[in-house]
């Protein structure tokens, strides 16, 4: 099992300085005060171990690790732990167990990127975290319990609390590999389900697009008849805005010459107005003079009225305030009566109060300056003391530091020599030889390997070829085979419509004739048509002879079917088929027109005496050689007689015997087109089967190939590790000699260290002696200082006290007799001055009376002069009243005149925009038909002159809504469907293959489960048991168990049943604290039992416990350290006393941890060497 063997903190919060924390035992105790920074060292090891919560390590961000500062030191940018594990036993597994040494390092700077370190080789975290797997170890696992974490383990929920059990079974790996392959399922089934849907989606196109392909052709035909008749609409458009824009120009020319005679009235009547207004302008100056001289003089009025007014306000105020000053000097000389009094009263008190206070500030004095010399004795007293004490102090403490400081360097000393003996082992083992033999033979393996692939490649890339190639020629013959589709399915189209039409042309639609044939049973008899066989080229003439009778009723005498006596329908033809057919005469270089038709059944006389021509020519030279009843007839049905000739008239029920033959044509065409659609399909199998497999051996060779990639990758992974092995022993000897140097510098160092601080050590405790008489004198001295001075303070009290009454009490009087001086000069002052502005007031008083009476005077002649201006006034404003009455008339006139005006220019300007509109509307025609090559003469040149918009227009609209109704139609419809039917077949490959590979995923997540559900129980059986055990040790009795909270052992919770003795409590929840606790390290020392981590890290779990119960605590943490290594950070005595070695963490610094180590059994020795008992 791997054993932490020491820490190396740089940098790493409070730890500042590089410190190495050794732990050479497996009771390690870590002690200090409150806020040294002990828990740093468990959250060193959290946080190297991949800890990438920064609320974990009890900070914010992850750059809250580094140093941030101090009073006396700046921030660092650099934090870094190394851990150095001792693998002597092979305890870490894989490529690592032969290393006697396992270095773990993280190092972080201020941006909180963290650098992993494997043993000097940069690593990723989660190599940190696999080489942990299964031992216990990690940033949150039991193996490390911090402050409060050993309650929160027993009241964790079961989900969380399976968690350490999972690590404990070493099956946490297992879930690690279940989760990758989970993901790679998901996103396997997520590839699966998005091919699905490919798959749906390109299917139900292949649907459409074959009905597609058939509408694209009758779009294409609508399309151009549409563009046909919007060119034509276009061009009708544009005649129709032509002739509009001729019946606007002479509008428009009829209306500029009204407007003209408008805009002379205008100018008449503007004038006119022009000439009054400047007469108006001259009599408003008139008005606004006259008006000018009366608001004039009514503001000089107003001055007047204003300036009476102040007057008389002005007397009635001076005649008050006289009246106030009299009644002023009366108070006055009162007032200054009674300030006189009460001056009087105050100097006779301040001549009694003086000379006492100036006696007892003087006997105040005196006593101050006596307690001030004994205060200043005393200080000095203090200021020896202090120095002595300080004095004092100092050797006991470095007493104690030496002897510390011993006891360090002969630990590290021991330490040191045995560290130099393991690294001599280790370099004797580490001999490179094997691993250099390996890596040859490893390369050559990879060189042979190299070839077959190689080789396998050049065969795979020749079958990609030929899959290529057979692609290419199925691809090929599926276009051939499309087309030979669609001429088959264009064939039936139109041999179906040709059977339509011959059907529709042969169908007996007379009632009366198909009563008469279901009589005689003929319904079901043969026709006529259907036993002839025609010479080509001479259908149309023997169909217009025959005429009705190509649907004559066979039968074999006419006497069985015909009765003189039964009405005949019309219509009917029956012929006999017995009848022999009779000669007739022709020309030797004419034929019959019978000869040009096979049939079984006798229809030369049907046919007649017709003999046929090659052409109208022929038949015109020949008419004149024919007898009286001979007839000659064209390939075309032209008839000719000697004397006459016959052309037939169009009919649209001929041709049944050219679509007859069509049809015949047609049925052959099919049948050749099927058999070449079944050669096709044979070879296109046959090109498949080919596919199929070049394809099987593509897919061998690609397994073959993944096999053998799979093979070399695991080689290059051996060779990989075995150069990682070599480097790793190269870089493990350069570092075992550095480590041996400097372990040589360290002992030489120590040695020395050690001899300097046995002498310090000696001379401190001399010193100690010395000092114990001095202080024996100086406390004597102190008890005689203290009592002289609170004597003397007494008195200054006291003194201080009657000294102030009398102060406050003279301070007070004349204060007093200040400010009744100055209130007494200050009403003398006042009484002067009012008996000036009394004198002032009668003199103004007597000098107003004159300046009244003239205002009043002016007063009246400015209201005379006034009223002669206001007459003037109202015969200008009367004047200019007229000439604007006759302004407002002209301007109504005008106004009149300009609306006429304006409003024929707006019907002008109407007139312009119709014809502008018509214009542009036009031109939009006209550019519309350019950029289709047309214009529009030559359009309508071409129209019927009958032609009408309004019929254009719905021809337009009516193809356009049988475009409407095709809907949308997708003109590349075969192409499409010839690439979609080959993405069809691309994806159903794949999705087959993506269905095996997801399979193969299911089957290891079974494999999987099945081995963690069978590690799993063991593992919780066996933890049951011991936790079962350590609980009544703990606890001096009860019981208590593990619970599994559901039937699946891969989903299951653990629950914890702790009851101790003498409780039936319910849940754990009702447990105190510290039975909660006990319960949670029974827990976790039952796993420890089973699976043993390197170590178990304990942040004060013994914080809740009483004396008892960490002395059975202490027990237990005893038995179980011969297997597990303990590292434990405790306030408590107790546990204190079971370490085997003892770390103090101090603060001297503020900010700064530094470790002081003491080795507790050497200690021991050591102080009972100096008769000293430690406790």
């Amino acid at each position: 099992m791997m054993r932490l063997e020491r820490i190396k903190l740089s940098g790493f919060k409070s730890f500042v300085d590089p410190t190495t924390v050794y732990f050479p035992s497996n009771l390690v105790g870590i002690v200090g005060p409150n806020g040294c920074g002990k828990s740093n060292v468990i959250d060193a090891v959290r946080w190297v171990m991949g800890e990438s919560s920064a609320k974990m390590l009890r900070g914010e961000s992850m750059a809250d690790v580094i140093f941030n500062g101090s009073s006396g030191r700046q921030p660092l940018a650099v934090a870094s732990i190394e851990l150095i594990f001792d693998n002597q036993d092979g305890g870490a597994g894989g490529e690592y167990a032969a290393f006697e040494q396992i270095a773990v390092k993280r190092q972080v700077a201020r941006d909180g990127q963290s650098t992993y370190f494997l043993n000097g080789a940069r690593c990723r975290r989660r190599d940190i975290q696999d080489l942990f797997l299964g031992t216990g170890l990690g940033p949150r696992s039991y193996a490390i319990i911090e402050q409060g974490m050993i309650s929160r383990i027993i009241e964790a929920r079961p989900e969380e609390l399976r968690l350490f059990l999972e690590e404990a079974a070493g099956i946490s790996k297992y879930k690690e590999r279940r989760r990758e392959t989970e993901n790679r399922m998901r996103h396997t089934q997520e590839n699966l389900d998005r091919l699905n849907d490919l798959r749906d989606e390109v299917g139900k196109q292949l649907q459409h697009l074959e009905r597609q392909a058939a509408a694209a052709a009758k779009y294409t035909q609508l399309r151009s008849d549409e563009q046909r008749l919007d060119l034509e609409l276009k061009a009708l458009r544009w005649r129709a805005l032509d002739a509009d824009v001729q019946a606007l120009t002479q509008r428009l020319t009829e209306a500029e010459t009204q407007g003209a005679a408008g805009e002379a009235e205008q100018q008449r009547l503007a004038a006119e107005l022009d000439a009054q207004r400047e007469a108006y302008k001259l009599a408003a100056a008139a008005c606004n003079t006259i008006q000018g001289r009366y608001y004039a003089l009514g503001a000089e009025i107003a001055r007047t009225e204003q300036a009476i007014r102040f007057a008389t306000e002005e007397r009635t105020r001076r005649e008050s305030e006289l009246a106030r000053l009299d009644h002023e000097l009366q108070a006055a000389d009162a007032h200054l009566e009674r300030d006189r009094t009460r001056l009087s009263e105050i100097e006779q008190a301040l001549a009694v109060d003086e000379p006492a206070l100036a006696l007892a500030e003087a006997e105040l004095s005196s006593a101050t300056a006596a307690l001030a010399e004994l205060e200043t004795q005393l200080h000095t007293w203090e200021v020896e003391w202090d120095d002595f004490n300080t004095a004092a102090a100092h050797p006991a403490e470095q007493a104690q530091l030496e002897r510390a400081r011993l006891n360090v360097l002969e630990q590290n000393q021991q330490h040191d020599r045995e560290r130099q003996r393991r690294l001599a082992e280790e370099r004797e083992r580490l001999d490179d030889s094997d691993t250099l033999e390996q890596l040859e033979t490893l390369s050559e393996r990879e060189a042979v390997l190299d070839e077959r692939i190689e080789r396998l490649e050049a065969e795979r890339d020749s079958v990609l070829e030929m899959l290529a190639e057979e692609d290419a020629a199925v691809r090929t013959l599926a276009e051939a085979l499309n087309q030979v589709r669609t001429r088959i399915r264009e064939g039936k189209g139109r041999l179906a419509a040709l059977t339509a039409l011959q059907d529709s042309a042969l169908a007996d639609t007379d009632s009366e004739r198909r009563a008469w044939l279901a009589r005689h049973g003929l319904s079901d008899a043969a026709r006529l048509i259907e036993q002839l066989h025609v010479t080509a080229g001479w259908e149309r003439a023997v169909e217009l002879r025959l005429g009705a009778a190509m649907r004559a009723v066979p039968v074999a005498a006419l006497d069985a079917v015909i009765d003189a006596n039964e009405p005949l329908p019309p219509g009917l033809v029956v012929l006999e088929t017995a009848a022999a057919t009779a000669d007739v005469a022709q020309a030797a270089d004419r034929q019959r027109l019978a000869q040009q038709v096979r049939s079984r059944w006798p229809i030369g006389e049907l046919l007649g005496p017709v003999q046929t021509v090659a052409d109208l020519r022929t038949a015109l030279a020949q008419r004149h050689t024919l007898s009286a009843d001979a007839v000659l007839i064209t390939p075309d049905g032209i008839e000719i007689g000697r004397h006459w000739l016959r052309v037939p008239a169009p009919d649209g029920a001929v041709g049944v015997l050219e679509r007859a033959e069509s049809i015949a044509a047609l049925e052959a065409e099919l049948t050749a087109l099927t058999a070449e659609e079944a050669e096709r399909l044979d070879a296109e199998a046959e090109h498949r089967d080919a596919r199929a497999e070049a394809e099987q051996r593509r897919q061998a060779l690609a397994s073959e190939l993944a096999t053998l990639e799979r093979e070399r990758s695991a080689l290059r992974a051996e060779i990989s590790s075995a150069r990682t092995q070599a480097a790793h022993q190269a870089e493990r000897r350069r570092v075992l000699a550095g480590e041996w140097a400097e372990l040589e510098q360290q002992l030489h160092a120590a040695l020395a260290e050690m001899e300097d601080t046995r002498e310090r050590l000696h001379t401190w405790l001399e010193d100690i002696e010395t000092l114990a008489t001095r202080r024996t004198a100086l406390e004597q001295e102190r008890s005689r200082l203290r009592t002289q001075v609170e004597n003397t303070r007494e008195q200054v009290r006291s003194g201080r006290e009657q000294a102030q009454t009398l102060r406050i009490r003279v301070e007070s009087n004349r204060t007093a007799c200040a400010a009744t001086q100055q209130q007494q000069g200050r009403a003398q002052s006042q009484q002067q001055q009012v008996h000036e502005r009394r004198a002032e007031l009668l003199a103004a008083l007597e000098e107003g009376v004159e300046p009244l009476l003239e205002q009043r005077e002016q007063l009246d002649a400015q209201r005379a002069q006034q009223q002669a201006v206001a007459d003037e006034l109202q015969q200008a404003l009367a004047q200019r009243d007229a000439l604007d009455a006759a302004i407002s008339e002209l301007e109504q006139a005008r106004q009149h005149t300009e609306q006429a005006l304006h409003d024929q220019q707006r019907g002008l300007e109407r007139v312009r925009l119709e014809q502008q509109e018509r214009l542009v509307r036009q031109r939009t025609l006209e550019e519309a038909l350019a950029a289709l090559s047309a214009s529009p003469s030559a359009v309508l040149a071409a129209l019927d002159p009958s032609a009408t918009e309004s019929a254009w227009q719905d021809a337009l609209t009516k193809i356009a809504a049988r475009i409407q109704r095709l809907g949308a139609v997708n003109l590349a419809a075969v192409d499409e469907f010839q690439a979609h039917s080959e993405r069809k077949s691309y994806l159903d490959t794949q999705h087959a293959d993506i269905s095996q590979a997801l399979a193969t995923l299911e089957q290891a997540i079974r494999k999987i489960d099945r081995e963690t559900r069978q590690r799993f129980k063991t593992t919780f059986d066996q933890v049951d048991q011991s936790f079962r055990q350590l609980f009544p040790r703990l606890f001096g009795g009860g019981q208590a168990s593990l619970q599994l909270t559901d039937a699946d052992l891969l989903e299951a919770g653990v629950s914890v049943m702790a009851q101790p003795p003498g409780k039936r409590n319910a849940s754990i929840h009702l447990l105190s604290g510290g039975e909660k606790a006990l319960t949670a390290v029974a827990l976790v020392f039952a796993i420890f039992q089973l699976n043993p981590a390197p170590f178990c890290m304990l942040d004060e779990v013994d914080a809740p416990l009483d004396d008892a119960n960490v002395g059975r605590f202490c027990d237990l943490v005893r038995s179980m350290s011969e297997r597990v290594q303990f590292i434990f950070i405790s306030h408590n005595k107790v546990t204190m006393e079971i370490a085997e070695h003892l770390m103090g963490v101090t603060m001297h610094e503020p900010g700064v941890s530094r470790l002081v180590s003491v080795d507790v059994e050497a200690a021991v020795r050591l102080a009972t060497q100096n008769g000293v008992v430690a406790a």
